[in-house]
């Protein structure tokens, strides 16, 4: 087993620092340094996340590339700021919660995610920015998408004289039946 015994950062990558040696004849030190792991590989953040990042005109700073990372390696889905920031514990990634609620705020701002207002004060990001409603599981508190295929809300309503609709939210809100109670 290796000790890491320091960190260093050298072009926005984390490598841990496992040894160093002061060379007897010149005096120079040594350092021997691997990457640290994000989510079990030895790779830093892609440069597709930072690309996409400089596309919505965001500064490719080491915590947006990470979240990012984690945000987007997994396909469409939905997600709390504490969820990814448990996510991002968990793959030792340095993050305070207050960071990843201020990063998908600000990725939901330049519509990188769509945040959707559920409960209250609790805001779910959804990696989809397309035009889609959702199903809301009260007991689980899940969220699924609703496919619609071909079917735009927006155009079903006439906005006040002067605004224009930016976009439509709709989440249909389930409980599971009383399994003795029957539909007529």
């Amino acid at each position: 087993m290796v000790e890491v015994i320091g960190k260093l950062l050298y072009s926005g990558i984390n490598f841990a620092l496992l040894e160093h040696v002061r060379k007897k004849e010149s005096g120079a030190i040594m350092y021997r340094v691997e990457p640290e792991r994000l989510d079990g590989l030895q790779t830093p953040p892609s440069q597709e996340n930072r690309t996409l990042l400089e596309r919505y005109g965001l500064r490719a700073t080491r915590q947006r590339l990470g979240l990012a990372k984690l945000l987007f390696s997994k396909g469409d889905r939905h997600v709390t700021a504490d969820a990814l920031a448990a996510e991002a514990q968990a793959v030792r990634m340095s993050a305070s919660l207050a960071t990843v609620y201020n990063v998908l705020n600000l990725f939901a701002q330049v519509g990188l995610v769509r945040g959707l207002a559920i409960e209250g004060t609790k805001t779910v990001f959804d990696t989809n920015t397309s035009d889609h409603c959702h199903f809301y599981f009260e007991e689980t508190g899940g969220i699924e998408d609703i496919v619609v295929e071909g079917m735009s809300f927006a155009d079903h309503f006439e906005p006040p004289e002067g605004y224009e609709i930016v976009k439509v939210d709709v989440v249909v809100r389930l409980r599971k039946c009383d399994q003795d109670v029957q539909k007529d």
